[in-house]
């Protein structure tokens, strides 16, 4: 092959792999979901995911910000956040754990909520924790309805 086609080969595949990558960061960067740290447009796990790391201060990824936590909570939820005792009687524990993991997510279109189920970790053990029911608000955003302990 002459020099020509390797480099015209070679070109077409960088534009080839350039294209879908552009795709993806212009979508992205549309829907708001690139370089910041709202991740309540993307989908329930992330909105409960990204709560706990506001919350809860000894997981990986942990950054408090009860005000960043606040704005993911229900209105009717969100009020009962002004009481200092919010946080740990929400997730029912007096000490934190020291990761979390999402378990299971079940969504029920008909009642139009999300339930994620989350299990926490407490040195090596880790035990079923928490159901937050998740509902969606306007301009596909997700917002925490509920916090029930299990």
């Amino acid at each position: 092959m002459g020099k020509k086609i390797i480099i015209k080969i070679v070109v077409l595949i960088i534009i080839l792999a350039i294209i879908p990558i552009g795709w993806y960061y212009w979508q992205n960067n549309i829907n708001g979901n690139l370089g910041g740290n709202d991740l309540s447009d993307s989908n329930p796990s992330l909105v409960v995911m990204e709560y706990m790391q506001y919350t809860l201060g000894m997981i990986p990824g942990a950054k408090i910000n009860y005000e960043a936590a606040k704005k993911l909570l229900a209105p009717d939820l969100a009020k009962q956040f002004d009481d200092l005792t919010f946080v740990p009687e929400s997730y029912c524990i007096q000490d934190g754990p020291t990761d979390v993991r999402i378990t299971s997510k079940i969504q029920d279109k008909k009642m139009n909520w999300t339930n994620i189920m989350v299990e926490a970790q407490y040195g090596n053990e880790w035990s079923e924790m928490w159901n937050f029911q998740v509902v969606p608000v306007e301009g596909a955003r997700w917002m925490i309805n509920k916090i029930e302990c299990l």
